[in-house]
């Protein structure tokens, strides 16, 4: 048995222009700096759809669509209509955990607060045994359009029977996404505890203080 297979090649496409609209104005450099697109760049599916992916994965785009339109014989006008997604985000939560019969946890998130993709977070819990306050600045990162970097600034408060603890934290968080499903982060933070300590019998003097 002979197998022939012939195989006729489809015409050869470059993208050679790019067209965005549909989002407010701040948000287009970040667009493009997202999609790194370049004149005379080959014409993929694949590109065009991780293009798409990049773009929603950024949380500032609630819609995200793109087209290719001919311009000439082999020469295409890659079209992106974006739509600003909702910025703010507010999270309540009310329950019990073991540490801590009760709790009550709020955070208010804005994804372009300082504008061009610069977001800030603030969020806070108080509880009988603890209470925290913190607040954070992120951006789109510096290992490429699937990252983001995060700066961030937390107060926590620990009163219990015998001590009291209180922390102040500075922390920089660093996630990159290698693919569609799996994101990584690391870190690095900084803290500074204050610990006093109690004793039952107020004439007696507490060891490790400080």
């Amino acid at each position: 048995v002979d197998l022939i297979v012939e195989v006729v090649a489809g015409s050869y496409c470059t993208v050679d222009s790019l067209l965005i609209g549909g989002c407010s104005a701040d948000l287009i450099p970040v667009a493009l700096r997202i999609m790194n697109w370049a004149p005379g760049q080959e014409y993929s599916k694949v590109h065009i759809r991780n293009m798409a992916l990049d773009l929603r994965s950024t949380q500032l785009f609630g819609h995200v669509e793109l087209k290719t339109e001919n311009l000439q014989p082999g020469s295409l006008l890659l079209k992106t209509t974006l739509e600003n997604a909702r910025m703010r985000t507010w999270t309540l939560g009310v329950g019990t955990w073991s540490n801590n019969p009760w709790m009550v946890q709020l955070g208010w998130t804005h994804n372009n607060f300082f504008k061009r993709g610069v977001g800030f977070g603030a969020n806070g819990s108080f509880g009988q045994y603890e209470k925290s306050l913190g607040a954070s600045v992120f951006w789109l990162g510096w290992l490429g359009p699937g990252s983001q970097s995060r700066v961030s600034f937390i107060m926590q408060r620990e009163d219990e029977d015998f001590y009291r603890s209180i922390e102040e934290r500075v922390q920089f968080i660093q996630s990159f996404r290698p693919n569609a499903r799996d994101v990584f982060k690391v870190g690095l933070s900084a803290s500074v505890i204050d610990v006093e300590t109690f004793t039952p019998d107020p004439g007696e003097i507490p060891d490790a203080q400080g």
